[in-house]
């Protein structure tokens, strides 16, 4: 589910907010979001922060609340983390193992060791040829790729910011040696399916929007 949910008024102060319903009042128009979305222009953004054993990446979205004169009222901004909850259902729905990379550090991912009992989480991704493609040219990328001492055939694919820096990677893994078995094709698939993924995370702020825009009319 969303990690925050924030309604700001018209001038960015803090009406609600699903954390902690009586920390209110702040102003928070100067943040970048929620500035473009009082404009009136839908804006969204992955932030990367310091986590307990590597950076965490989360997606955020700012949707504005237009009265039926036109005019802007506030604006509802969502967070979700992708941690390894939100790589589960990636999981669920596509069947490969998923992960995410803050920058090039691994944040969270559904993979374990062979035994089960460890996750590679805070390892590096060092493929100079993904480095580049995935976090310098903002471009997807697939490839094979090892990780705990298993072969896999992965897809990776850029996470911007708001200036449209890439700042996280999302990749999802399938074992080369079942690749024969399902078919190059459900790597590729998986690409609609990690961006619609994305997308649902941040459909709820888009529906308390239009909820509340009709509230106000």
């Amino acid at each position: 589910g969303l990690s925050s949910l924030i309604i700001v008024d018209s001038q960015g102060r803090i009406l609600a907010r699903g954390e902690g319903s009586n920390l209110t009042g702040d102003a928070i128009a100067n943040d970048p979001l929620v500035s473009q979305a009082l404009s009136g222009t839908a804006a969204s953004s992955a932030v990367v922060n310091d986590g307990p054993l590597a950076p965490q990446v989360s997606l955020s979205a700012a949707v504005p609340i237009v009265h039926s004169t036109g005019q802007i009222t506030g604006a509802v901004v969502s967070s979700i983390t992708i941690d390894d909850a939100f790589l589960d259902g990636i999981k669920s729905a596509t069947g490969l193992d998923a992960t995410i990379y803050a920058g090039n550090i691994l944040s969270a991912t559904t993979l374990t060791s062979p035994d089960g009992s460890a996750k590679p989480i805070g390892t590096k991704e060092e493929s100079p040829d993904i480095k580049r493609r995935v976090l310098f040219e903002g471009q997807n990328y697939s490839g094979p790729l090892t990780l705990l001492n298993t072969s896999y055939l992965t897809s990776f694919v850029p996470i911007s910011d708001l200036d449209r820096v890439s700042v996280a990677m999302l990749a999802v893994f399938h074992p080369r040696s079942e690749i024969f078995s399902t078919g190059i094709r459900s790597i590729q698939l998986t690409f609609v399916t990690t961006a619609v993924l994305i997308a649902i995370s941040v459909i709820p702020v888009l529906l308390i929007s239009r909820y509340l825009t009709r509230q106000i009319q």
